[in-house]
């Protein structure tokens, strides 16, 4: 009897942590568009913060794991299915001492307990390494693993900002550096071709972002060392870059910056970009912003603004991030200031909710395994649970 009632309360624990922690693959309900959906959401949850002085820099969601890029920081974990959950140290913080550093962590790929990092040398005169593309097993050291990419002792192209794999084959990554380079792998990392494109003197690839659906496409996004917007697809996995698309990019305003880029599963060809001034929205793969001649007079006579769907003011509050729920569309968070905004007609309209003490935002990611959104400020981490009616 005792050991039957034992039984009983292990099967109602394990059952309400599955409940807390969804599979990542769980099934999307079908005939989504033909359904309406509104948000509520619960109150702010603070979660832990990186230390005195530390900020990340860029945040990689995989299942239900939170990793945090600091810069020279290093990196950091976080469980969010954990019933507390807190930051563990993944190493590889510079020790140097040095100010600038000798490297900073620009970004993460993961594939189980696998992860790879990828290092922006920043005193890279100084060292006689190759740029450093990281890997780590579970539990395991860290350990090189970028052969084939040029040493980052000979030229600033073999800094790496960011790094991804495949959505669509885990065996392939793409990694993109200062000065347009592209570096390709299709054995998982173990070794690298190094690209360079035309571009290479303007190009500077901050992130680079994978299509969810459309196989191949990726797509490059930062600033040009003359401070224009860089925007630049590929559709053979990185290989080749069409960058007639960034040259008739219409400005955007001057010395601005392509933060984020989002796509919409449920339509291939919608799509979200940040930059500096503002949000637009296109619902063809962004050909409606080639060649609009936005900016092309800034006299009175003439002057036609981008169709922001939210705009910054240069001396207002400032951009922190946009994010969406998967399984709905036309649905979009953006983080403006201290405030949270979000929409469920691509930007027609939104609503809004207060960030967490009225905080300027810096960063937001949304679990959509958990239904939670995530809000970096200056005092550290915060969970926002989102509940999602269908009616």
């Amino acid at each position: 009897m005792k050991t039957t009632f034992f039984k009983q309360i292990l099967i109602v624990m394990i059952s309400i942590f599955f409940m807390a922690c969804p599979k990542p693959d769980d099934p999307i309900n079908e005939d989504e568009e033909d359904k309406t959906y509104a948000l509520e959401f619960d109150n702010w949850t603070y979660l832990d913060n990186l230390g005195e002085g530390e900020f990340s820099y860029k945040n990689v969601i995989y299942e239900n794991s939170f990793y945090a890029c600091t810069g020279k920081d290093g990196l950091y974990k976080m469980d969010l299915c954990n019933t507390s959950p807190h930051f563990e140290y993944l190493g590889l913080a510079d020790s140097s001492g040095l100010y600038p550093p000798i490297w900073t962590i620009s970004d993460v790929a993961i594939l189980y307990d696998t992860l790879l990092v990828a290092r922006y040398y920043i005193r890279s005169a100084e060292v006689e390494t190759t740029v450093g593309i990281l890997k780590k097993i579970g539990d395991g050291p860290w350990a090189a693993f970028d052969a084939g990419i040029v040493d980052s002792t000979q030229q600033n192209e073999s800094t790496i900002w960011g790094i991804k794999r495949s959505p669509h084959n885990p065996k392939i990554l793409v990694a993109v550096g200062n000065g347009g380079a592209v570096f390709n792998s299709t054995t998982a990392g173990l070794d690298w071709t190094t690209e360079f494109s035309s571009l290479s003197l303007l190009g500077n690839g901050y992130k680079i972002i994978w299509h969810p659906e459309n196989e191949g496409e990726i797509w490059k996004i930062g600033s040009s060392v003359f401070s224009s917007p860089i925007l630049i697809p590929s559709y053979d996995f990185g290989y080749e870059w069409d960058q007639e698309f960034m040259i008739n990019l219409s400005p955007l305003g001057g010395d601005t910056h392509v933060y984020d880029l989002l796509f919409k599963k449920q339509n291939n060809n919608s799509m979200y970009m940040s930059s500096y001034y503002g949000v637009l929205y296109s619902d063809s793969a962004g050909s409606d912003w080639l060649n609009q001649g936005w900016y092309e007079d800034d006299a009175d006579e003439g002057y036609t603004k981008p169709p922001w769907i939210m705009e910054f003011e240069i001396d207002g509050p400032k951009y922190g991030g946009m994010t969406h729920i998967d399984e709905i569309p036309n649905q979009i968070f953006i983080a403006k200031g201290s405030v949270l905004y979000w929409s469920m007609n691509n930007g027609e309209s939104f609503s809004e909710v207060n960030g967490p003490n009225e905080e300027r935002i810096y960063s937001i990611n949304y679990i959509n395994v958990q239904n939670i959104l995530i809000a970096q400020t200056e005092t550290g981490f915060y969970s926002l649970q989102v509940i999602i009616n269908e009616n």
